[in-house]
C-alpha cells in the first residue's frame, strides 16, 4: 500500500462514514432531495481529495484515460525528446543524479513516456515507467551549473535497449 493509499483511507473513509451518519440523522425520512444533494457533495469532495493525493504522492497509475487526459492537460508535453521516443525502453549506461538528488544507477531500465519543458526555470520533467503500470517522473534543470552537461549529452547517459 502506498503512502497515497494510506492517507486516502485514513482521511477519506472516516469522513465518508461520519458524513453518512450525520446525513441520516439530519435528513427527514420522506425527503430524498437533500440526501441526494449531500451524497453528491460527498462524492465530489472525495473525488477532489483523491485527485489531490494522486498528484501529490508517488507514482501515477497508467491507464487508457490517464494517457488521453495527460495529452489534453499538458500542452507542453512532448512524446519525443532528443533520442528518446515514447513507448521505447531505455537503459542508463552512465549514472547521474537528477534535480531531486535521486541517483539513476547504471543498469536502470525504464520505458520513456514523455518529456515536459518549463522555460521559466529551465526545467525538464521526464516521465517514465519501470514496469508499464505506473508513471514516474524525474526532474532535471537545463543550466550549465546544474544538469546542463548531462542533458546536452543525454545519449551518453541513456541508450535504447
Amino acid at each position: 500500500m502506498t503512502k497515497r493509499d494510506r492517507i486516502y483511507w485514513v482521511v477519506a473513509a472516516p469522513s465518508v462514514a461520519f458524513l453518512s451518519w450525520l446525513l441520516l440523522k439530519l435528513t427527514p425520512a420522506e425527503s430524498w432531495l437533500p440526501a441526494f444533494s449531500m451524497y453528491m457533495v460527498m462524492f465530489l469532495g472525495l473525488f477532489a481529495l483523491s485527485a489531490y493525493l494522486k498528484s501529490r504522492y508517488g507514482p501515477e497509475i497508467i491507464s487508457y484515460w490517464s494517457f488521453f487526459w495527460s495529452i489534453l492537460t499538458n500542452s507542453n508535453c512532448a512524446y519525443k525528446h532528443q533520442h528518446l521516443f515514447a513507448g521505447r525502453k531505455y537503459r542508463v549506461v552512465r549514472e547521474f543524479v537528477d534535480y531531486d538528488k535521486q541517483l539513476h544507477p547504471v543498469g536502470e531500465t525504464w520505458t520513456f513516456l514523455a518529456a515536459s519543458f518549463l522555460p521559466y526555470e529551465d526545467g525538464l520533467t521526464i516521465y517514465i515507467s519501470f514496469e508499464g503500470k505506473q508513471k514516474w517522473r524525474f526532474r532535471m534543470q537545463w543550466r550549465e551549473e546544474e544538469m546542463g552537461p548531462i542533458l546536452n549529452s543525454l545519449k551518453d547517459y541513456i541508450q535504447k535497449i
